[in-house]
């Protein structure tokens, strides 16, 4: 294996750091952690370090379109790493292409302030030594294949500020005493995973939340009113998971966001809010409500079980009682239009969802349907033909 320059390794100090950042390094694939620890322990490289005296390792991939003259580490992290670095204080190997799992012997790391093992494609669990680590403030281990539950003890690290495990594969759901345990927590990235159960009302408690992100997991229940003491929230996303709200009460979450000023994004789309739950007995074995929307814009006989009565008008009743059936049959006809391109708009795949011109020239011919079939209220420019959508919207 080519050696790193010795311009890779820090002066002699009581404490060194170790970085096989620099541009023009070589590390052959597999080796360059092991190159790291060798390093360290080099008397001949390192004058006079030893393992025990490295306080941080950082090696942070670029694309090759950024940076080409830097290598990427790949193979898997070696179990040495946790045994033979005790004053170990930042272990940064972001955007890389390691592979394996994450070593329980981290956790023996007890001066570990950072880890940040982010943008890899590491496998397994995340190790509960992990939970020893307790000067840590800064974890992060996303956009990875973890699997397994986030061990609990994870959250008993009060020093915590910075905690992100977004985007792998993980389950379970979070303990009730979350917010108690963290209250210096600023960053919580939990999104793009499996968890389940509800957001735990002690997260009220972490009042110096700045940036909270849920999205797509499993979450459900009510969303709580936990969010009026956090100041310094400016980012708060929810969307794409189970939540649920069937009354004026159940929204209060809302009402909590009051004092958030500083709050500049919330998305809660894509969940169950609005009044009606799917919680009879059609909704089981795996029915969604999109999938029975669906179901019932298949068929005109069974649209009318997912529109809102109130939509009719009095003329409407005018139209049954004289029985003008075909008036009435047209306007199901339309409805059953925007049903259908109210599922196109919401199939899960973004790539696949329609386009914000296709929708509106979809709506444009429903309006012009609806100007034929002579619907009462229908006006001409409710709709108008020259309004060109913002560049954002197309």
């Amino acid at each position: 294996m080519s050696t790193p320059s010795s311009s890779s390794v820090a002066e002699p100090s009581p404490s060194s750091n170790l970085n096989l950042h620099e541009e023009g390094s070589e590390v052959r694939e597999g080796d360059a952690l092991q190159a790291m620890l060798d390093l360290a322990g080099d008397d001949g490289v390192n004058n006079g370090g030893t393992p025990s005296s490295v306080t941080m390792i950082g090696y942070m991939g670029r694309e090759g379109n950024v940076h080409t003259g830097w290598s990427q580490l790949s193979g898997s992290i070696p179990v040495e790493l946790g045994q033979s670095l005790p004053k170990l204080e930042m272990l940064l190997l972001l955007n890389n292409s390691l592979t394996g799992v994450i070593p329980s012997s981290i956790g023996n790391l007890s001066s570990l302030t950072l880890l940040s093992l982010t943008l890899n494609n590491l496998q397994g669990i995340i190790p509960e030594e992990l939970g020893r680590l307790s000067k840590l403030t800064t974890f992060g281990v996303s956009e990875n294949w973890l699997n397994g539950s986030i061990p609990p003890v994870l959250f008993n690290i009060s020093s915590l500020i910075f905690f992100s495990v977004a985007g792998n594969q993980l389950h379970g759901t979070l303990p009730p005493s979350l917010g108690a345990k963290l209250p210096k927590l600023t960053t919580l990235f939990l999104g793009v995973n499996k968890l389940s159960g509800t957001i735990p009302a002690s997260l009220a408690n972490a009042s110096m939340l700045q940036m909270i992100d849920l999205p797509e997991n499993k979450f459900s229940g009510t969303v709580p009113p936990v969010f009026g003491g956090m100041n310094d929230l400016f980012s708060l996303g929810l969307g794409r998971n189970q939540f649920q709200a069937s009354d004026a009460k159940d929204m209060s979450f809302i009402d909590s966001l009051v004092n958030c000023s500083k709050l500049q994004v919330f998305s809660i789309a894509y969940n169950d809010l609005g009044g009606k739950r799917p919680v009879d007995e059609r909704f089981k074995d795996g029915m969604t409500m999109r999938k029975f929307v669906e179901i019932c814009a298949s068929s005109h006989d069974r649209i009318m079980e997912v529109i809102d009565l109130s939509m009719f008008s009095q003329e409407d009743d005018d139209d049954i009682e004289h029985r003008d059936i075909s008036a009435l049959r047209k306007k199901i006809e339309c409805l059953v239009s925007v049903v259908a391109l109210g599922l196109a708009c919401s199939v899960e795949s973004p790539n696949e969802r329609l386009g914000m011109n296709d929708v509106a020239a979809q709506m444009h011919a429903v309006r012009d349907k609806l100007v034929e079939f002579g619907v009462h209220g229908v006006k001409q420019e409710v709709f108008p033909q020259s309004s060109p959508l913002p560049d954002g919207y197309r």
